[in-house]
């Protein structure tokens, strides 16, 4: 949020760049997400069961498999960018600008695996605090860059789009060496990490890696489809996106809450503990959802001057309406996600996001070069049907689920 609303003053080409380049980065890097998940789940059973040796082996792998992709991801994509940022459906500034956010942001792929891994790491060891304090760290480094480096300073020239780029690569990878201090001080890690551990955490990254990728598929491709319809549409995109994706964080609250205790209590074997949480996470999600809607509906304006460049306007008043009515729906995705992360159900959130690609990418395909206002309502109905198999799933419940009927 913080790279859009300083770009929006650069141009609209500019911003145009940066949701493509955003959305084709978080693309490559949330792939590799299982790093957190399965290591959370992992690491809150192991506590459960009070085997804090396990733990420190868990995590001792997924750090050592967060280098590894991290660097193979960076080496294989860098000579990639400007094919990339033309397959995102961008055209001259715009594709630059795409180009290079994407080559700085490669540079600091390591480092996000690693904060992935380490937050995933902590949250399983119920010290939310923590990764809290690392991000706000790694944000007010990012925001004190960001001005610095996009607009120029003294001696520092001007980099624009460049600048927002590598101001987040410096900030995560100042991120990265706080969050590894901080899980050894919690945590006994070792330099030979476990082959039985690694596989068993790569075992759940296909399934959950199918899942984010299926995730990601959609968002690029509605990215791609409104970049298609202009740079004004393509930046008003850009800007309901960063807000929706910060929505999706502050949701995931509730996701990463859930995820824990689950896998404490299915730890201890307290089934009726683990269902006391599916409630309550529900019930606070849906009302955050809520709250969230009509505050977005009535911050219409402030989000406008914030984010979105003048000839985007239009665009933007749009969708928005539509895109805040979704709230709701939103967070009863991310809570019945972290439930299912919790209880190790990976295979039945793999299968639920497949059927969600399949007819939300048949819908960008047939009604997604219409306006930004169908690509919101497709982004809705895609919505609805992740929140449907995450339900199902627990009301009315499945005797063969991990967590069984009510």
């Amino acid at each position: 949020m913080v790279d859009t609303a300083f770009i929006a003053r650069v141009g609209t080409a500019e911003l145009a760049g940066l949701g493509a380049g955003t959305a084709a980065i978080s693309a490559a890097l949330w792939v590799f997400n299982f790093l957190g998940i399965g290591t959370q789940t992992e690491v809150s059973k192991s506590l459960g069961a009070e085997n804090y040796s396990r733990a420190g082996q868990i995590v001792s792998s997924a750090f050592c498999i967060a280098t590894v992709l991290g660097l193979i991801l960076a080496t294989s994509l860098l000579p990639l960018c400007v094919s990339i940022a033309s397959a995102m459906g961008t055209e001259g500034k715009a594709q630059q600008s795409a180009s290079d956010y994407l080559y700085l942001r490669l540079l600091g792929a390591p480092a996000v695996l690693l904060m992935a891994a380490g937050f995933g790491a902590l949250r399983g060891l119920q010290k939310p605090s923590v990764p809290l304090r690392i991000a706000l760290f790694v944000n007010i480094i990012n925001l004190g860059l960001d001005p610095l480096l996009i607009f120029g300073f003294g001696p520092i020239p001007s980099q624009g789009v460049s600048g927002a780029a590598l101001a987040s690569t410096v900030s995560q990878w100042l991120g990265a060496f706080a969050t590894l201090v901080a899980t050894r001080q919690n945590l006994v890690l070792t330099a030979t990490p476990s082959l039985s551990h690694i596989r068993a955490l790569l075992k759940i990254g296909f399934d959950v890696t199918a899942r984010s990728g299926a995730l990601l598929l959609f968002l690029l491709l509605a990215t791609r489809a409104a970049n298609r319809l202009g740079n004004e549409t393509g930046a008003a995109h850009q800007a309901i996106r960063s807000i929706w994706m910060f929505s999706a964080f502050l949701l995931d609250a509730y996701s990463h809450a859930a995820q824990a205790l689950i896998g404490f209590f299915l730890g201890r074997r307290e089934i009726r503990a683990a269902r006391q949480v599916v409630k309550v996470a529900c019930i606070w999600a849906a009302s955050t959802g809520i709250v969230m809607c009509g505050a977005f509906i009535l911050s219409q304006d402030t989000f406008i001057w914030l984010f979105v460049s003048k000839e985007a306007e239009n665009a933007f008043r749009s969708a928005w309406i539509l895109a805040s009515l979704q709230m709701p729906v939103n967070a009863l995705v991310f809570a019945t996600d972290g439930i299912h992360w919790g209880s190790g159900d990976y295979a039945y959130l793999r299968t639920g996001m497949l059927v969600a690609l399949m007819a939300g990418g048949l819908a960008i395909h047939l009604f997604g070069g219409i306006s930004l206002l169908a690509i919101w309502w497709i982004t809705g109905g895609w919505t609805v049907i992740r929140a449907a198999f995450g339900l199902f799933r627990i009301w009315p419940g499945s005797s063969n689920g991990p967590l069984g009927r009510p």
